[in-house]
């Protein structure tokens, strides 16, 4: 690391291969296209203030194609550039700390990792300038995705570079994953057990396990639509079963990516109840092998997300099943952190306040999906608003245990400390906000999403979640605000500020 640039060196960031650069880059970079995709949710809530579209300069805001391309790539960049990415960012600094290693096993792997996620998000970006980006939602189902639907202007257009950005950026995860478990398997110090080391390794771990898997189907999906969309082939074209092919592999990848996603949130949860609840973790080691146990039957719930289709109901109920079960280690995690709460003394800092929010979120969010999780119900919910609610309780309640961890490790990762005052207020504004958007959706019941123009008696919780989403985009912007300030005018942290 001394032979590197200095740190005020645009030469250092780009030939840097040591693991605390390579994770401020994921960081720094996956905080970029947060604000990307908030401003295109930020676009299309706007639109939706009226049942016919706002609007604006006697035209609505967004024409229907142009918010249903909104929407989409609000999705895709949520869930693949920002969420993993910045979990990414933080295993990539903490990770070789908490388990004695001196760096990842393969630094320049781990480096091109990262240009392949950055380059892979550029391209997602340009895709907007090549006659429109992908405009079939973030799922991409066939047969919305093919040509007929999705036109292809030449390999480089539209939504085609879209698809090609989403399998740079499966390579790159690949990359990564493999680079850690090497890592975290071979690269311990001498006599570090795995079941001592920290929550947030431990988390880390079972992600990256998860990802091998997931990702591989996502990749052989993103494969034969290329090959659709490029060389005219009819693995997802035909009417023969090619919608039900796509959803079963995307959703063999898709509902291991909430956990993927859920999973490092949940570690950095561990961490900062530990440390500002003042004892361990009640029941450590049963919470770990609960958190195994979700990694696994990870993949066996990916077909309550196809309960409308013609799958025969023995199958259906079976993986209702498994969808209920899944909760269960899930309730042990929940109480584990109650408890250590309960039993500690508790200090109510800007990162546990996070933490304690993405908690309360996480837990509206899962027994909402309860009600998902029951075929008969699932008829009466797929594709409302209902859905959306649910999916952005547990999904955003992993960004604010995220948040809670950026706050947590700023002092180690910038030598700053924060204004508390700030940072609190931040948090307060960002649960409002968040709350004040989401739970309308709630009440508005069975609107059915990604509708362009509504029935005007929905028009309140659309217009609510309007306010919300302004208000959670304000405390977004005063995270940005409280830890600017602390890196431009803020105070040497200690060695150890908590």
């Amino acid at each position: 690391m001394s032979d590197l640039p200095p740190m005020n060196s645009v030469k250092r960031w780009l030939v840097t291969t040591n693991h605390k650069d390579v994770g401020i880059l994921y960081i720094t970079t996956s905080l970029f296209f947060l604000i990307f995709g908030g401003v295109l949710a930020l676009l299309f809530r706007a639109h939706l203030w009226e049942s016919g579209g706002m609007q604006f300069g006697g035209s609505t805001l967004l024409s229907n194609d142009q918010y249903y391309q909104s929407v989409s790539v609000h999705g895709l960049i949520m869930v693949f550039w920002f969420l993993s990415p910045i979990a990414s960012g933080f295993a990539n600094y903490f990770v070789p700390l908490q388990i004695g290693a001196k760096d990842l096993a393969f630094p320049r792997l781990n480096a091109l990792s990262y240009w392949f996620y950055l380059f892979s998000g550029l391209l997602m970006g340009i895709s907007f300038f090549q006659g429109g980006s992908f405009a079939g939602g973030w799922t991409m189902y066939a047969p919305l995705n093919v040509p007929t639907y999705t036109p292809a202007i030449g390999a480089t257009a539209g939504s085609n570079a879209t698809i090609l950005a989403l399998t740079l950026f499966v390579v790159s995860i690949t990359i990564g994953s493999v680079n850690f478990l090497v890592t975290m398997h071979r690269s311990r110090a001498e006599g570090l057990g795995l079941w001592n080391i920290p929550m947030f390794s431990w988390s880390w771990l079972l992600t990256i396990w998860m990802m091998l898997f997931a990702f591989a189907a996502l990749l052989a999906a993103l494969l034969l639509l290329s090959v659709d969309r490029l060389f005219l082939t009819q693995y997802f074209a035909t009417d023969q079963g090619s919608s039900l092919l796509w959803a079963h592999l995307f959703w063999f990848f898709g509902h291991p990516e909430v956990y993927i996603v859920f999973f490092p949130a949940l570690g950095i949860m561990f961490e900062t109840f530990q440390t500002f609840c003042g004892r361990r973790l009640v029941g450590r080691k049963w919470v770990i092998i609960a958190m195994v146990l979700v990694a696994v039957q990870s993949f066996l719930v990916w077909m309550h997300h196809m309960f409308l289709s013609t799958i025969n109901l023995p199958i259906k109920t079976l993986f209702m099943a498994t969808t209920i079960g899944i909760s269960l280690p899930f309730d042990l995690m929940v109480f584990s952190l109650i408890y250590t709460m309960v039993k500690g003394r508790v200090r109510f800092t800007t990162p546990f306040l996070f933490s304690l929010g993405a908690l309360v979120l996480f837990i509206l969010g899962g027994i909402t999906g309860v009600f998902l999780g029951a075929v008969v119900l699932d008829y009466e919910f797929r594709g409302t608003y209902w859905v959306v609610a649910h999916f952005h309780y547990v999904m955003v309640s992993g960004v604010t245990a995220l948040f809670g961890g950026l706050y947590y490790w700023w002092p180690k990762i910038t030598g700053k400390m924060y204004s508390e005052r700030l940072g609190k207020l931040s948090f307060a504004v960002y649960f409002i906000g968040f709350n004040l958007l989401y739970f309308p959706m709630f009440l508005a019941w069975e609107t059915p999403r990604r509708v362009f123009h509504y029935a005007g008696s929905a028009q309140i919780y659309h217009q609510m979640a309007t306010v919300g989403a302004f208000v959670l985009g304000a405390g977004v912007l005063l995270v940005f605000i409280t830890l600017g300030k602390s890196l431009l005018t803020g105070p040497d942290a200690p060695d150890n500020p908590w």
